[in-house]
């Protein structure tokens, strides 16, 4: 591909599309030729040796020359009539006339995926000249300390140096998190695959990177990511996928919620590229805008369950401890909005009749996690309302009370929980917090399944039409915990209401 691009650019710049400055009273055009093709050539502020260097130039970089050589040096502009460069090349670097074409090209291309670009006119920090480019591909003429000499198209300009990075996972299979904040832990925002073009916003910070995705903000581990590389450098695993929808033509999101403003509508049979996928939301590029659509509309369906092993960037945790809560999660469900009822406790003692406790925050509207293993920063597999009422499933251990709901098994902290065994307790008369929802799918012709783990792949316990009354336990990223026609079990949370 590098190959095919040398020749195209080549017969591009003899012919004019490249654009030269007016200013320039003989339009002689050369080339860098570095005899090292690894190495770039200095454009220096004075021609001397040891004067500024104001950025170094791959082989093949099209100049424009402006002096005619003096004592080994060329006075040369290197870009167009905005966004470019004026120095001094040494002349026994370039190349002029027919040895222009013998030039091997190295000029580093980027393909954008996921971020456009903005190409300042000088290389200046806290700058507010510049133009605004969506997903387009960029050559890269020169670097400098902080920035980059660039060509998009026939515009030349600036990028700052550590602005773009690939993710890279030595795993191909895998998926690299963009956390809410820069810990392992932290609530994931998205997975993304290898390939994915980020902006950083900032530089390594303690293995953190603040970055950019489209209009997603947050942070990557650095070392998944390959900062200062080009795209042929990794191996692209971005899938493709299309549109499958029964409810119409399918929205592309700003940012992954259905009240986000629309960038388009797609019909059935549109491709489109998932560069990284949340609980309910896949961040997608079509048609070269960059926004969400619904994982539900797409085909094949993608999971965002692990896509692998290996380096351990899947890690799904909610980040939060205790029984603090949390909702409105980009990419999840944040659970019930607005004022609902609440409900009593709805199955009968000889149905469920091994309680040991009932949750019982002090803070009615909070909820309590269900952790997967007896410490505060163990996964949450849930957050549970006041009056769920728990099952036995081994001994405590410390402050901490391994517990049954329906058919999931964790960890509750003793202090949030009325036990049974405790003189004087009577569950009964823990005031409950669980709201009363109802089923709501967009598609009216179609029936909400109960499953019985959270899984789109678990068995149903039964389909249920809009209008159902559930009762609401608790809710984890996408999935609502119910009770239903006196069964527990699991509904998607944005079918709820």
């Amino acid at each position: 591909m590098k190959q095919l691009l040398s020749t195209l650019l080549l017969l591009c710049l003899f012919v004019g599309l490249f654009v030269m400055p007016t200013k320039a009273d003989a339009p002689l055009i050369c080339v860098v030729n570095n005899p090292d093709p690894a190495d770039r050539l200095h454009l220096r502020s004075e021609p001397r040796t040891d004067a500024a260097s104001l950025g170094k130039y791959y082989n093949g970089t099209p100049v424009s020359v402006l002096e005619d050589n003096t004592g080994g040096w060329t006075k040369v502009y290197i870009g167009g009539d905005v966004g470019g460069a004026e120095g001094y090349m040494q002349t026994q670097f370039l190349a002029f006339g027919d040895d222009c074409a013998k030039v091997k090209l190295e000029l580093p291309l980027y393909q954008s995926t996921s971020s456009g670009w903005n190409l300042y006119n000088s290389p200046r920090a806290n700058q507010n000249d510049f133009r605004t480019f969506g997903l387009e591909n960029i050559e890269v003429l020169g670097i400098m300390e902080n920035w980059w000499h660039v060509r998009i198209r026939e515009h030349t300009g600036y990028v700052p140096s550590d602005a773009p990075a690939i993710v890279n996972n030595p795993n191909s299979n895998d998926r690299l998190n963009l956390r809410e904040k820069p810990q392992t832990n932290a609530v994931t925002l998205g997975k993304y695959y290898n390939g994915t073009v980020v902006i950083m916003l900032s530089g390594v910070q303690n293995g953190w990177v603040k970055v950019q995705i489209g209009y997603l903000q947050g942070y990557m581990e650095s070392k998944f990511l390959l900062i200062n590389a080009w795209n042929d450098t990794v191996t692209i695993t971005i899938p493709t996928v299309t549109v499958k929808t029964t409810v119409g033509r399918l929205h592309l999101r700003e940012r992954p919620s259905q009240s986000s403003d629309s960038l388009g509508l797609y019909d059935n049979g549109t491709t489109v590229q998932v560069l990284g996928i949340s609980a309910l939301w896949c961040h997608v590029m079509v048609e070269r805008k960059a926004g969400f659509m619904m994982t539900v509309y797409l085909n094949p369906k993608l999971s965002f369950e692990a896509a692998g092993s290996g380096s351990g960037s899947i890690n799904d945790n909610t980040g939060n401890t205790g029984n603090a809560a949390t909702g409105g999660l980009n990419g999840s469900w944040g659970g019930p909005v607005g004022a609902h009822h609440v409900a009593s406790w709805p199955i009968s003692p000889t149905d469920y009749s091994t309680v040991i406790a009932v949750v019982h925050n002090s803070n009615a509207a909070d909820r309590l996690h269900l952790r997967s293993e007896p410490r505060d920063d163990a996964k949450s597999l849930g957050k549970y309302y006041n009056g769920v009422r728990l099952t036995n499933a081994g001994q405590p251990v410390g402050d901490w009370i391994p517990v049954k709901i329906g058919s999931l098994t964790g960890y509750m902290k003793k202090q949030y929980l009325e036990l049974a065994d405790t003189p004087g307790s009577s569950l009964s008369s823990i005031k409950s917090a669980m709201p009363i929802m109802k089923v709501s799918n967009p598609n009216t012709a179609a029936n909400l399944n109960l499953r019985e783990k959270p899984s789109t792949t678990s068995s149903s316990l039964g389909v249920y039409s809009n209008g159902t009354k559930v009762v609401l336990m608790g809710f984890n990223d996408e999935w609502a915990h119910v009770i239903v026609d006196g069964k527990m079990g699991f509904m998607m949370g944005i079918y709820l209401k």
